[in-house]
This record gives C-alpha cells, structure tokens and sequence, in this order.
C-alpha cells in the first residue's frame, strides 16, 4: 500500500491540527500493515490508541469551530460523531473477527481522507478568511 500524506487541500496551516491528521493517516496506515494478520493483541492496541487521537483531535477541532463561531459547526459536530460510531464498529468487527480485514483498513483511510478534504475543507476556508 502507498504512503499516504495530508491533501494538499486539508491543511489548516495550523501545526497542531495538521499533524493530528497526519497522525491519524500513519496509525491507519500501521493497521493496514497488519490487516489479515493474526497480531490480535497489536492491533487492538493500534485501533484503540486510532479511537484515542481520533476522539481528542475531533474535540480540539470542535474548540476551534466554537472559538472562531464556524457557521456549521453543529453539523460538523454530527458528522465526527457518525465517524467515530463507524470506527468504533469497525474496531468492534475486528475484536469479534479476530483481525483486520484489509477491505476495512483501506475503507478507514478512504473515509478519512474524504472527511479531510470534503468536510474539512470548509472549515480550512473559513479560518483562512478570518
């Protein structure tokens, strides 16, 4: 699988957003390393500490949005909180199947990558006209 690096349209140009994405493309990408394995225990420590930054990134992104009064932040909001719910069922899958299927990896990256450049977008316009 390719490395993956932030869309050039994702970036806030602000350090500690930009890399909390980052950080969350190269756990991704360290799961898809392990995806049809069977390191159970390593994965499940990998996914959890996914959950983790994905959850603490969401809020510190949220902060932002009420900080700067970002006009769709409430959907915004929403839109985490369907990402989270699909993580931690993908994360349930994998603890219930016993691994990581590589379709799911591939799909968890796809699905970030997207919220970066679709959802977050707008976002990135609106603190660059500020």
């Amino acid at each position: 699988m390719k490395a993956y690096s932030l869309p050039e349209g994702s970036l806030y140009r602000i350090t500690q957003l930009d890399k909390q994405h980052q950080e969350l493309i190269d756990i991704v990408q360290s799961l898809h390393g392990l995806s049809e394995s069977n390191e159970l225990p390593e994965i499940v420590r990998i996914f959890e500490s996914f959950l983790n930054k994905l959850a603490i990134h969401f809020t510190d992104e949220e902060r932002m949005m009420k900080d700067t009064a970002y006009p769709d932040a409430e959907s915004h909001r929403a839109h985490h909180q369907d990402m989270l719910k699909d993580a931690q069922s993908t994360f349930n899958i994998v603890k219930d199947k016993g691994k990581l299927l590589e379709r799911n990896a591939i799909d968890s990256i796809d699905k970030l990558i997207r919220h970066m450049l679709l959802s977050d977008g707008p976002f990135v316009t609106h603190l660059k006209n500020r």
